[in-house]
């Protein structure tokens, strides 16, 4: 299922991009895979690390992300929260998506934004 998933490095395989072209667009350094979107990207690892860290819970990243996910399913949080944190590896993972594909776009179509601090 994972490899049926438009990232840029299956684009690459297809021979739809070059190499050059398919950097991870959240962190600019890795290329674009399910596996790094997802779980291994730095910025995206500190939205999952941050939620960790907010239910006391330590986790390392699996290999791939079906075992994250039978993993994540398994961790020890109480029964009357369980429901919470499946749904949150969904909304999680959705959030990440819709970024990537927010940031694609903005890219494709020579969008300038700035952002004040």
């Amino acid at each position: 299922m994972w490899e049926h998933i438009s990232v840029k490095t299956e684009l690459m395989k297809r021979n739809l991009i070059l190499e050059n072209q398919a950097l991870c667009v959240i962190c600019n350094q890795k290329l674009d895979s399910v596996r790094h979107l997802s779980f291994t990207c730095d910025e995206v690892w500190k939205i999952w690390g941050r939620w960790c860290l907010d239910w006391k819970v330590n986790w390392v990243i699996h290999e791939s992300p079906k075992f994250l996910f039978l993993a994540w399913n398994s961790l020890c949080v109480s029964n009357d929260k369980l429901k919470i944190w499946i749904l949150v590896f969904y909304v999680i993972t959705w959030s990440i998506w819709l970024l990537h594909n927010n940031i694609v776009l903005i890219i494709r179509n020579g969008i300038v934004i700035s952002y004040m601090t």
